[in-house]
């Protein structure tokens, strides 16, 4: 980033610590605030099992569509033969699954209750479901003794909320994988080059942005002669929160309405139903006049992918984290295409807002009751924060032999300290050509980053759009937290029970009417959805919702 960024980003890392100050959270108790800080001592974290132990798991972000080099495969790659040769653990695969293929998978491996011994819940539903069955290894002792004091630090601080979300009745049942604001704000990456294409300016406004996704459906902006393109980027799960929150319609999150209770932020009160009625006429519209691909309802996220890197759309609602994914193979595919964030917009005259929770699961790492070697898990994390997050251990070598093979790990974690230390480090040396201050890290980053200013060299194009400039995804997160655009979830305690029983069902009938509506049925299906969603669950949700609340909204 250019001149005085990095003082941008120290406004940002200063206002999201304000923010979190006020949000709604139980206090830690004692226990796992030591438990989180202490250091592992008198123990020899990195053990080798002798003899050989197998531990059985299940690969939950395994696109068996990578392909790994040398031949290695899911089953056979760096990370399981380092497991073997540092730790003697044999790790079994019972099956690997991304996507939908996934959630399926995940889904009726619990209801089975067949478990495999370490594996990961996609979310507090499943662990809770888990929990209260009695499925679920306590692993408060083995986290106290086997986490390295990497691995503890990055529950330390206002983070040690991460463990509580996985604690019941004193006892932790899962390490949390989680990510920092930062890296899930909504925003909206759009096709510059073919703006450029199209003489048309970066939209500012909603109204705009709108105007962009039908040119870019019906003006041929990639310039092939074809009628092959279309606007917004949709799959059969929906569209990302950056869309419903022009709206002021906030998905999965819990706000105040007028009264000063809990509503949910879709649909929860008439406010909110209103805000997503207009949203989904909108999207209705945009069915109608091909900026939505035809059959959107139909695809998964992997075929929505493919058709980003096939340059097929050119506008996706999602977070700041998107130049490293599908777009970043757009990008590598195709020399011309190029891709921008843009700050959220308002389909009225009132502020832009995102929505935002301060606990951002990816999933809950757990072991199944009665596994004889709970401690495995710790190995195998603690060996992922040595060679992918730890800057006192990482060495190149891990850069090149585990960093750029990342995806073939079962299991991650994201330290929250690093991304704002990373952009503030990266854009001091920028600024002052100072490289002292960089990790080894930090310092292949910046490296990237000038490859791509200075030589157009696209391998460091992610690392550019997500740190350079005010212009990048961080510098548009600075602008976020400089105006007040959060909104943040205001329910922070477990799933409540009707939640666990009667969600699902909410769940399935939202999406089946969402579809409905955008493809062409009446928006009455909607009115029809917001009377039925207190008798299918709403009410009694809200209600326990709502009785957490008052209970806990001074604990700050």
């Amino acid at each position: 980033m250019k001149n005085k960024i990095w003082k941008l980003i120290m406004v940002l890392f200063l206002g999201l610590a304000v923010l979190n100050g006020v949000l709604e959270w139980q206090k830690p108790s004692a226990q796992y605030a030591f438990a989180a800080n202490q250091k592992t001592a008198g123990i020899d974290v990195n053990t080798k099992y002798n003899p050989e132990i197998t531990v059985e798991m299940v690969h939950q972000n395994g696109d068996e569509t990578v392909k790994f080099e040398n031949g290695d495969t899911f089953q056979n790659n760096v990370y399981t033969r380092a497991y073997k040769e540092r730790f003697g653990i044999h790790v079994k695969y019972r099956w690997i699954a991304s996507g939908d293929d996934e959630d399926q998978k995940t889904k009726l491996m619990i209801a089975s209750g067949d478990l495999p011994d370490i594996f990961m819940c996609d979310n507090l539903s499943e662990f809770e479901q888990l929990v209260k069955a009695g499925k679920l290894e306590d692993l408060t002792a083995c986290f106290n003794k086997y986490a390295s004091g990497y691995t503890k630090s990055i529950y330390s601080g206002e983070n040690i909320r991460e463990l509580k979300a996985a604690t019941r009745n004193g006892k932790l049942y899962a390490v949390t994988w989680f990510n920092t604001y930062n890296a899930i704000i909504p925003m909206v990456w759009i096709r510059a080059d073919w703006l450029k294409n199209l003489n048309l300016s970066v939209p500012r406004t909603a109204a705009e942005l709108f105007k962009v996704a039908e040119a870019f459906a019906k003006n041929d902006p990639d310039k092939d002669g074809k009628d092959d393109t279309y606007g917004i980027a949709m799959d059969n799960k929906g569209i990302a929160s950056s869309y419903w929150n022009i709206f002021h319609s906030y998905p999965e999150i819990w706000i105040k309405d007028f009264s000063g209770k809990l509503t949910y932020g879709m649909y929860g009160s008439t406010a909110q139903s209103a805000a997503t009625k207009a949203a989904l006429l909108q999207l209705q519209k945009f069915y109608q006049e091909g900026v939505l691909r035809k059959d959107f309802a139909t695809m998964d996220n992997t075929q929505q992918n493919e058709d980003i890197i096939a340059g097929r759309c050119g506008i996706l609602f999602g977070t700041a984290s998107r130049p490293y994914f599908a777009i970043h193979d757009n990008v590598i595919k195709d020399p011309k295409a190029d891709w921008i964030p843009i700050a959220q917009t308002s389909i009225d005259n009132k502020l832009p807002r995102v929505s935002t929770s301060p606990l951002n699961l990816y999933g809950l790492y757990v072991v199944r009751k009665g596994f004889k070697h709970p401690e495995a898990l710790l190995k195998m994390l603690n060996f992922f924060n040595e060679v992918y997050n730890d800057p006192k251990t990482m060495t190149q070598r891990d850069i090149d032999t585990f960093v750029v093979s990342f995806k073939a790990t079962p299991m991650r974690l994201y330290d929250p300290k690093t991304a704002f230390n990373d952009c503030d480090n990266i854009n001091k040396a920028i600024q002052t050509g100072n490289l002292s201050v960089l990790t080894l890290n930090q310092k292949n980053t910046y490296n990237n980053i000038r490859a791509f200013v200075d030589k157009e060299d696209k391998t460091g194009w992610s690392d550019a759009k997500y740190y350079y400039g005010n212009g990048s995804a961080m510098g548009i997160a600075e602008k976020y937290s400089r105006n007040g655009y959060y909104v943040n979830d205001l329910y922070a305690g477990p799933p409540t029970l009707s939640f666990i029983n009667k969600q699902p069902l909410i769940t399935k009938r939202w999406e089946q009417v969402m579809m409905e509506v955008i493809t062409g049925s009446s928006i009455k299906e909607f009115d029809d959805f917001v009377k039925e969603y207190k008798t299918l669950g709403g009410e009694a949700i809200a209600k326990e919702v709502n009785a957490w609340y008052s209970q806990n909204q001074n604990q700050q």
